[in-house]
């Protein structure tokens, strides 16, 4: 035994001291981290979206601390059902190794409601700032108004039972006891002081009534976000009364919402992450997280001109899976905000019998635009 370890030890030996320049040249260069990059996006530009993903995390193996492996990674996640639990963490390094940073962040805030409508204010119809101020605008015309001073307490019941009262409604308004409207919903303002606030699709009424809150639309003014509500009304009924409203005095209304804030020092990695992670939350459908993939698509559209260079995608694509999340969800509104944000489907009416079927065919527009 021991003549044969030193037999084959002198092999060996002579083996090395002999090749010289006789070694084999076509032996490949070992592949760095850049090089699993680039095989990663070659094998996603041919759909081989298994293979991508493996080079991908071949390359995060190597190095870390750079975002281009985790961006290439979250982006194959999206056609590989098995890594959709996983995908959202790639784009989450992609963008802290580029930036820093995610940019969205997502939040849950309560508003109760007081009792002269200073944190939600009615808009539709237009209702002053002050309880008071409407009693004085409309008690001519309605029997039961109390008299400026008085110490009864004028909250919503009153106000909705005359705005939109169980009563038969007169259009001509020569009744005091018929509704003000008829039917039409409830519409709401309030302002948020949440930096950066953005993302919000509904609200609920947990107090009283139990109801969901559809968001009209957001609009920023001198640098704060005004929330439009567009509120179904039900009918609540004090003995023997019953009274059309959503909101009452003292109620706490509650609603997930979500920012985005780009880091200093981002690059178009953090963008191209945030469109990928929006993409991954429509492909997920009901489980995706809507709240932040509609806000990470409005951060990329409202980032200005935008493309992938490993997609045809563009920002109205971005903002157009957007919308299909939120109409996948139900949330009607604030699809048609969506669209109508980067200038499509202006024309739509919510009145319209075909309302729905208009507005798919928007978004349809929107993603292959």
């Amino acid at each position: 035994m021991k003549r044969t370890i030193a037999l084959l030890a002198g092999l060996a030996l002579v083996l090395l001291s002999g090749c010289g320049d006789k070694l084999p040249t076509d032996i490949p260069d070992v592949i760095g981290y850049d090089g699993l990059v680039a095989q990663g996006w070659q094998a996603y530009d041919q759909a081989s979206y298994d293979s991508a993903m493996v080079k991908f995390e071949q390359a995060i193996d190597v190095d870390v601390t750079r975002p281009e492996a985790y961006l290439g990674a979250g982006w194959s996640s999206i056609h590989l059902s098995d890594y959709w639990n996983i995908g959202a963490d790639f784009f989450y390094m992609a963008a802290q190794n580029d930036g820093g940073s995610w940019p969205v962040a997502t939040g849950m805030a309560t508003i109760t409601q007081d009792v002269d409508w200073t944190v939600f204010e009615c808009i539709d119809p237009v209702l002053s700032e002050s309880t008071m101020s409407v009693i004085e605008a409309y008690g001519e015309i309605w029997l039961d108004w109390p008299t400026a001073g008085d110490t009864t307490i004028i909250d919503n019941e009153i106000i909705g039972a005359f705005l939109y009262g169980a009563a038969p409604f007169n259009a001509d308004h020569n009744d005091p006891q018929s509704p003000r409207y008829g039917n039409i919903p409830f519409k709401y303002t309030y302002t948020s002081d949440i930096p950066n606030f953005f993302g919000m699709t509904s609200a609920v009424n947990e107090t009283t009534q139990n109801v969901n809150i559809n968001v009209d639309s957001l609009v920023v003014e001198n640098g704060v976000t005004v929330v439009y509500l567009n509120v179904p009304y039900r009918t609540y009924t004090v003995e023997p009364i019953d009274y059309r409203t959503w909101i009452m005095a003292e109620n706490d209304i509650k609603f997930d919402y979500s920012t985005y804030s780009l880091p200093e020092g981002a690059t178009a990695i953090t963008r191209d992450a945030m469109a990928g992670f929006a993409a991954l939350q429509m492909a997920k459908g009901l489980s995706g997280d809507m709240i932040a993939g509609l806000t990470a698509a409005f951060g990329v559209y409202n980032g200005g001109d935008y493309s992938f260079v490993h997609t045809t995608m563009n920002r109205n694509n971005v903002l157009g899976m957007a919308a299909a999340m939120t109409f996948l969800q139900q949330q009607f509104r604030f699809t048609l905000f969506t669209v109508q944000t980067a200038g499509f489907g202006l024309d739509i009416n919510v009145a319209d019998p075909n309302f729905l079927v208009e507005l798919s065919q928007t978004i349809q527009e929107m993603l292959y635009y």
